[in-house]
């Protein structure tokens, strides 16, 4: 019998007619030790620029350059825009995006180190693409699914139920 705190990702979500042919989106932030902690604290993630475009509902990660580790995931809890908080990181970053964490509280995040992450990404693989050792503010749909699978065995445990539901409306492009 299956906990039912456990998702199984092995298995792929049950197939739902669509009536919207949205895709799920996953999108990367960056941060150092500083700007983590208040990205943390004000359930803010922020950008130079609007190069990290999100929609609201998209699965987000926060990337700490210094201790090369991924955390998350979260989710987009707005669309991203202009000065949200314009204190924010001294008004370094004013393209910003509101996040929750996927499911439950902070605490039910997990830390996944850059070399992991790397093994997902197929772009990262494929010579010519331009995006070798660096770190994509976009993941496609498939990077994106691995990634959670991968958050799943390093110890992320959302809800079985809900978070399906909520993979799968954000897949169907439904609110």
């Amino acid at each position: 019998r299956r906990s039912q705190d456990v998702i199984d990702l092995t298995v792929p979500p049950p197939n739902r007619p669509s009536t919207s042919k949205r895709s799920l989106s996953y999108r990367v932030f960056n941060c150092n030790n500083s700007t983590e902690k208040e990205c943390l604290k004000l359930n803010l993630f922020g950008a130079p620029s609007d190069n990290t475009k999100c929609p609201k509902g998209a699965i987000l990660f926060l990337y700490n350059f210094e201790s090369k580790h991924f955390l998350g995931p979260y989710k987009a809890a707005s669309e991203s825009r202009w000065n949200i908080n314009p204190s924010a990181w001294k008004g370094r970053f004013k393209y910003q995006v509101k996040i929750k964490p996927l499911r439950g509280a902070h605490s039910n995040t997990v830390s996944i180190p850059k070399s992991r992450f790397d093994e997902k990404l197929r772009s990262n693989k494929q010579p010519g693409k331009g995006r070798n050792n660096k770190v994509p503010t976009k993941l496609d749909e498939e990077e994106g699914w691995q990634i959670m699978k991968l958050a799943v065995r390093m110890g992320w445990k959302p809800p079985q139920e809900a978070v399906w539901e909520e993979l799968n409306n954000n897949r169907n492009g439904k609110k």
